[in-house]
């Protein structure tokens, strides 16, 4: 499994990378969760999914 970072992963899956952050803030509104935690959420859920297409993303 490719060990890259966040910002690697993004640069090269950036429609995906959007489609994800969009996905997650639009779930977390619904959640009823702050602003201030979307980007925590954002980051473990893009991983998250990362992994499932075999790629690992550092936290």
């Amino acid at each position: 499994m490719a060990r890259i970072t966040l910002a690697q992963w993004k640069s090269a899956n950036v429609k995906r990378y959007k489609d994800l952050r969009d996905e997650v803030k639009l779930l977390a509104v619904v959640d009823g969760i702050d602003h201030d935690s979307i980007r925590l959420r954002e980051m473990r859920e893009i991983a998250r999914i990362a992994k499932l297409h075999g790629i690992n993303i550092k936290e």
